[in-house]
């Protein structure tokens, strides 16, 4: 997994944070007003089919992803 610095996300123009949550369903919410208002824009990596569930578990159990690995339930 890479970790960015502030140093190195200044270098891009950019800032860098960690945010983590539990399973709350209020501050769930609140995220989602803030990603459909543009505040926040998540980096997905790569989206799978849910048929292809194990093949996004693999990617994420090999410790390479950077950003949010999704699957496709629609």
């Amino acid at each position: 997994m890479i970790a960015w610095s502030q140093d190195k996300a200044r270098q891009f123009g950019r800032r860098s944070l960690r945010y983590t949550v539990e399973a709350d369903g209020g501050e769930l919410g609140e995220i989602a007003t803030l990603v459909g208002l543009g505040k926040v824009r998540p980096h997905m990596q790569k989206t799978f089919p849910l048929s292809a569930a194990a093949d996004a578990l693999a990617t994420v159990e090999q410790g390479h992803s950077v950003g949010k690995v999704v699957l496709n339930v629609a």
